[in-house]
Protein backbone atom coordinates (compact mmCIF):
# COMPACT_ATOMS: atom_id res chain seq x y z
CA UNK A 1 0.00 0.00 0.00
CA UNK A 2 1.30 3.33 -0.92
CA UNK A 3 1.02 5.91 1.82
CA UNK A 4 0.97 9.59 0.97
CA UNK A 5 0.73 12.39 2.57
CA UNK A 6 -0.53 15.86 1.25
CA UNK A 7 -1.84 19.23 2.36
CA UNK A 8 -4.93 20.75 1.72
CA UNK A 9 -5.14 22.04 -1.76
CA UNK A 10 -2.26 19.02 -3.37
CA UNK A 11 -3.08 16.52 -5.31
CA UNK A 12 -1.82 12.99 -7.03
CA UNK A 13 -2.73 11.29 -9.64
CA UNK A 14 -3.67 7.66 -10.41
CA UNK A 15 -3.43 7.02 -14.34
CA UNK A 16 -6.02 9.26 -15.22
CA UNK A 17 -7.64 10.22 -12.27
CA UNK A 18 -6.69 13.22 -10.09
CA UNK A 19 -7.47 13.04 -6.25
CA UNK A 20 -6.94 16.19 -4.99
CA UNK A 21 -6.95 17.07 -0.67
CA UNK A 22 -9.82 20.13 -0.26
CA UNK A 23 -9.52 20.21 3.02
CA UNK A 24 -8.30 18.20 6.13
CA UNK A 25 -10.15 17.92 9.75
CA UNK A 26 -9.42 15.52 12.95
CA UNK A 27 -9.37 11.82 11.43
CA UNK A 28 -11.10 13.00 7.87
CA UNK A 29 -9.95 14.68 4.86
CA UNK A 30 -12.47 16.07 2.49
CA UNK A 31 -11.11 14.66 -1.24
CA UNK A 32 -12.23 15.80 -4.81
CA UNK A 33 -11.69 13.21 -7.42
CA UNK A 34 -11.49 14.29 -11.31
CA UNK A 35 -11.50 11.04 -13.25
CA UNK A 36 -13.28 10.49 -16.68
CA UNK A 37 -16.43 9.99 -17.23
CA UNK A 38 -16.26 5.95 -17.70
CA UNK A 39 -14.30 5.49 -14.31
CA UNK A 40 -16.67 4.70 -11.65
CA UNK A 41 -15.50 5.99 -8.44
CA UNK A 42 -17.27 4.42 -5.41
CA UNK A 43 -16.98 5.17 -1.58
CA UNK A 44 -15.69 1.71 -0.56
CA UNK A 45 -18.65 0.85 1.49
CA UNK A 46 -20.51 1.07 -1.55
CA UNK A 47 -18.30 -0.85 -3.82
CA UNK A 48 -18.08 -3.91 -1.04
CA UNK A 49 -22.23 -3.70 -1.40
CA UNK A 50 -21.88 -3.77 -5.24
CA UNK A 51 -19.80 -7.14 -5.07
CA UNK A 52 -22.16 -8.71 -2.84
CA UNK A 53 -24.92 -7.69 -5.47
CA UNK A 54 -23.06 -9.87 -8.18
CA UNK A 55 -21.63 -12.69 -6.27
CA UNK A 56 -25.70 -13.01 -5.53
CA UNK A 57 -26.47 -12.26 -8.70
CA UNK A 58 -24.01 -14.80 -9.70
CA UNK A 59 -25.28 -17.43 -7.61
CA UNK A 60 -28.56 -17.17 -9.31
CA UNK A 61 -27.21 -17.84 -12.08
CA UNK A 62 -25.77 -20.62 -11.46
CA UNK A 63 -29.08 -22.17 -9.83
CA UNK A 64 -30.37 -20.87 -13.73
CA UNK A 65 -27.58 -22.81 -15.45
CA UNK A 66 -28.48 -26.18 -13.28
CA UNK A 67 -31.90 -25.54 -13.82
CA UNK A 68 -31.69 -25.19 -17.81
CA UNK A 69 -29.39 -28.49 -17.52
CA UNK A 70 -31.96 -30.52 -15.92
CA UNK A 71 -34.59 -29.36 -18.54
CA UNK A 72 -32.30 -30.16 -21.29
CA UNK A 73 -31.46 -33.42 -19.48
CA UNK A 74 -35.57 -34.46 -19.40
CA UNK A 75 -35.95 -33.13 -23.06
CA UNK A 76 -33.74 -35.63 -24.03
CA UNK A 77 -35.16 -38.03 -22.41
CA UNK A 78 -38.79 -37.19 -23.50
CA UNK A 79 -37.20 -37.01 -26.81
CA UNK A 80 -35.64 -40.63 -26.48
CA UNK A 81 -39.15 -41.82 -25.14
CA UNK A 82 -40.70 -40.04 -28.09
CA UNK A 83 -38.69 -41.50 -30.10
CA UNK A 84 -39.06 -45.15 -29.11
CA UNK A 85 -42.45 -44.82 -28.66
CA UNK A 86 -42.54 -43.67 -32.88
CA UNK A 87 -40.55 -46.83 -33.88
CA UNK A 88 -42.98 -49.36 -31.95
CA UNK A 89 -46.00 -47.93 -33.48
CA UNK A 90 -44.13 -47.68 -36.72
CA UNK A 91 -43.42 -51.76 -35.81
CA UNK A 92 -47.24 -51.84 -35.12
CA UNK A 93 -48.57 -50.17 -38.14
CA UNK A 94 -45.66 -52.37 -40.29
CA UNK A 95 -47.34 -55.54 -38.26
CA UNK A 96 -50.95 -54.26 -39.30
CA UNK A 97 -50.51 -53.92 -42.43
CA UNK A 98 -48.97 -57.21 -42.64
CA UNK A 99 -51.92 -58.91 -41.34
CA UNK A 100 -54.27 -56.75 -43.93
CA UNK A 101 -52.26 -58.35 -46.74
CA UNK A 102 -52.63 -61.56 -45.63
CA UNK A 103 -56.32 -61.42 -44.67
CA UNK A 104 -57.37 -59.85 -48.10
CA UNK A 105 -55.03 -63.11 -49.96
CA UNK A 106 -57.00 -65.30 -48.00
CA UNK A 107 -60.23 -63.77 -48.88
CA UNK A 108 -59.26 -63.61 -52.64
CA UNK A 109 -58.43 -67.25 -52.55
CA UNK A 110 -61.48 -67.69 -51.04
CA UNK A 111 -60.95 -69.24 -47.89
CA UNK A 112 -63.42 -68.81 -44.96
CA UNK A 113 -62.60 -66.72 -41.81
CA UNK A 114 -63.68 -67.17 -38.57
CA UNK A 115 -65.56 -64.94 -36.58
CA UNK A 116 -62.25 -63.73 -34.41
CA UNK A 117 -60.60 -63.09 -37.87
CA UNK A 118 -63.45 -60.83 -39.25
Amino acid sequence: MLVLSRKPGEEFRIGDIVIKVIATATGRAKLGITAPADQQILRGEVWEENQKREQSAMSHECLNEQQIEEARRLDEQCRGRLAEEAAEKELRDQELELLRRRMAGRIERGEVLNEDER
